[in-house]
C-alpha cells in the first residue's frame, strides 16, 4: 500500500512538473527603451535674463541647427546676417536630444554663465558658432565666440545680452566638434 501511494505521489509530481513546464509563458522580446532625454529647466537667474519665450525656445526646442559663421564687410541680399559684420557660412550640423542637453547644460542653465566676469579677455569678438533653436516660428540664436570666452543670445533680430562662459575647456571642447566638422 505504500509502495503504490509513493509510486503514485512521485508520478503525480512527475505531472504537475511538467504541466507546470509547459504552462510558463514563453520569453517576450523586450524592445530596448531609447536613451532617456534629461530635460533642463533654466532656473530663476536664467529665466531673468531669457524671459519666458527665449526659455521655451531654448530649453524645449522642436530643433537646433548649428551654422558656421564667417566675418563679412559688405553683405549681399543672400547673405544671412546674424549680427553686424558676422554671417551665416554653412550648415554643420542638426543636433541630437543629446548635443541639445549639452549645449543646454553648459551654456543655458550655468547660472554662473549669466554673471559680469571680473577678468576680461584682450582678445576681439569673433563668434565662429551659431546654434540656432526653433520651437514652432521663434527662433533663438545662441553666438559662441572662443576667442574671448564668450556667447551671446539674438532674438528677434536684436542682441539680448553678452556673457562669457565659466567652464571655458568645456566649451570649447564641446564647440571643436563642431568646428572640426566644417574642416
Amino acid at each position: 500500500m505504500k509502495v503504490k501511494f509513493l509510486i503514485m505521489a512521485i508520478s503525480l509530481l512527475q505531472v504537475f512538473s511538467l504541466t507546470s513546464c509547459s504552462a510558463t509563458p514563453s520569453k517576450k522580446v523586450v524592445p530596448k527603451n531609447k536613451p532617456r532625454v534629461v530635460t533642463l529647466r533654466p532656473d530663476s537667474v536664467a529665466y531673468s535674463f531669457l524671459g519666458k519665450t527665449m526659455s521655451d525656445a531654448l530649453f524645449t526646442p522642436d530643433k537646433v541647427n548649428c551654422y558656421s559663421l564667417i566675418p563679412k564687410e559688405t553683405t549681399t541680399p543672400d547673405d544671412v546676417v546674424i549680427e553686424p559684420h558676422f554671417v551665416r557660412d554653412t550648415l554643420i550640423a542638426k543636433l541630437d536630444a543629446k548635443a541639445i542637453g549639452v549645449i543646454q547644460f553648459l551654456l543655458l542653465s550655468n547660472k554662473e554663465n549669466y554673471k559680469e566676469d571680473s577678468l576680461k579677455v584682450k582678445s576681439p569678438y569673433y563668434p565662429v558658432l551659431e546654434f540656432e533653436f526653433i520651437k514652432k516660428k521663434v527662433i533663438v540664436h545662441v553666438l559662441v565666440s572662443m576667442s574671448d570666452y564668450s556667447w551671446t543670445v539674438v532674438y528677434d533680430d536684436k542682441k539680448q545680452f553678452n556673457w562669457n562662459f565659466s567652464d571655458k575647456d568645456a566649451v570649447i571642447r564641446f564647440c571643436e566638434l563642431f568646428t572640426k566638422k566644417q574642416k
